[in-house]
This record gives structure tokens, C-alpha cells and sequence, in this order.
């Protein structure tokens, strides 16, 4: 099994994490104080995912922002309040979207169709070097990857990354992992499957274990990094125990709450998806 969590150079270090976390738990209690279920919440995007989003975006400063999701619209609304406090100039483009309440929303186009099916006139004009592309739509990531190699982008985010035997789809994770994917594994959570049958109907995608890949991956990738975790749980989201052997992680940030607006991080710790940033070559 391999445990490739990082190729190239990271945009981040691990002293910019730390000391970028107290603004983001303060941003973080504005944004997502008045969400009705706090826990909730944390499952659409954990709080470690969304510091990992903010941070990207403003270390990057993209002029647009593509998201590819189906999430609804109690969870997005924040999320983009988040990335406009990231980068207050950004552009948003959504694909997938599903209400449309979401094509309401200020600074935002939207589209219905899956991020795939837009012809390569969608982004003609589009500065694709300026462009952050976070892909959450739960589909194949290896085939994301290699469309927007194809289309011209360079800098991906995929917040759930999951680690093999888990999740619902084709990660990266699982490529530098050779484990393959068996096919549409059961989510912790059961409003992603109602969300994700909207926009793509389950299809039992069976990819045997193989090293060509990652091979594929470490030729087109500029960079591939992990983020890590700010806590480490005991367990993971799914019950079992979170150990390296099945959940290879990097190091968390802290051990320890030292600070108040630390155990914000600490309550929801096994939320972690080994979200990754990509930058393509």
C-alpha cells in the first residue's frame, strides 16, 4: 500500500496553518453561527475542510472559482460568504446545481449540468490560470483531473479525498493507495446519496487495483498535497478506529485544545476527509 501524501511543494507550511487558525475561528462563528444545526453543518463541510478551502483561496487569489456540487443551499450560501472573505474579488461558477435558489445569489453563475458536460466554449473566456476548480460532485477524480488537464486548468481542490474501501467514489487517495475502486461504497451520511442521485445516476463503477494511475498522477502533477487534520480523532467518521494502516494521514496540527476557539476544531475532529489541493503541470 502506498502512503504518497504529498508530491512537489506545498503551497502552505504547517507554522501559516497555526497561525492563520484563531482568524478562522473567528470567521468561522460569523459565518456559520446562525446555521440552524451546528452538526449538521460540520457534515456537509467539516470545519478542518473549510479552513482548508478558506486558506487555499486566499493563498491563491483566483479571479473565479468553479464548484462543482450538489450541495443544497443552507450549506453553500456560507460557504461563499467564506471564499469572498478569502479573495473579495472572486467570480463564482457553480455546476451541478440542483435549486434554483442557488442561481439567486449575488456574483454567481450557475449552471444544471454536470462540470463534464459544459463543451469547451463554457470556458473560453475564462482565464483557466486564474481559476480554482473544487470539485465535491463525488464523481470519478481521476477523470476530473484529466478533463481539466485536457480543458487547460491548473489549480484543483477535492474536499473529500477518501482513503480505500471508503467513500463513494474514485479519490486520488485511493490512485497513490493502487487500491482501485469496488464501487459505490455506503456514505455516513444519508442525505448525500438523494443529493448525488440528482445529478448522476449511481452507476457501479468497478476500477481493479493499479499502479498506472498514480504513475499517470505523478507525470501531470505540479503538486499533490494533503491537508492535514487540526485534530486527530480516535475514530474515524465511520466508527473504526483511525489508524494508518487503513487511514494514512498527515500529522495533525495540534494535540491538544490550548486555546477556546481550538475545541471548535476539537468537537468535530472525525469529520476529516483528507482533502487535497492539486496543481497540474
Amino acid at each position: 500500500m502506498q502512503l504518497i501524501r504529498t508530491l512537489g511543494t506545498p503551497i502552505w507550511n504547517r507554522q501559516e496553518l497555526l497561525d492563520t487558525l484563531p482568524d478562522f475561528a473567528v470567521l468561522y462563528e460569523q459565518k456559520f453561527a446562525q446555521a440552524t444545526n451546528r452538526q449538521n453543518q460540520a457534515k456537509h463541510y467539516p470545519i478542518a475542510t473549510l479552513f482548508m478551502l478558506w486558506f487555499t483561496t486566499k493563498k491563491l487569489q483566483p479571479k473565479h472559482l468553479i464548484i462543482s456540487t450538489a450541495i443544497e443551499k443552507i450549506a453553500i450560501e456560507p460557504l461563499i460568504d467564506l471564499f469572498k472573505e478569502a479573495s473579495p474579488a472572486i467570480s463564482f461558477i457553480l455546476t451541478n446545481t440542483t435549486s434554483k435558489s442557488i442561481a439567486q445569489l449575488p456574483n454567481l453563475v450557475a449552471y444544471k449540468k454536470d462540470f463534464a458536460k459544459l463543451n469547451k466554449a463554457t470556458w473560453k473566456d475564462l482565464d483557466k490560470k486564474q481559476t480554482l476548480i473544487v470539485f465535491d460532485d463525488h464523481q470519478n477524480g481521476l477523470k476530473r483531473l484529466q478533463l481539466c488537464k485536457k480543458l487547460g486548468f491548473k489549480y484543483l481542490v477535492f474536499p473529500t479525498n477518501y482513503p480505500a474501501a471508503r467513500g463513494d467514489y474514485y479519490s486520488l487517495k485511493k490512485v497513490f493507495m493502487h487500491t482501485g475502486f469496488t464501487g459505490t461504497a455506503p456514505s455516513p451520511i444519508g442525505w448525500w446519496e438523494k443529493l448525488k442521485a440528482m445529478i448522476s445516476p449511481p452507476k457501479a463503477e468497478i476500477i481493479p487495483p493499479n499502479a498506472d494511475d498514480a504513475t499517470y498522477l505523478k507525470e501531470v502533477c505540479k503538486v499533490y498535497d494533503e491537508f492535514p487534520p487540526i485534530f486527530r480523532a480516535n475514530n474515524t467518521q465511520w466508527g473504526d478506529a483511525w489508524i494508518d494502516f487503513n487511514y494514512p494521514s498527515p500529522l495533525p496540527l495540534l494535540t491538544s485544545v490550548a486555546a477556546p476557539y481550538q475545541q471548535l476544531f476539537k468537537d468535530t475532529a472525525e469529520w476529516y476527509d483528507w482533502a487535497c489541493y492539486v496543481e497540474l503541470k
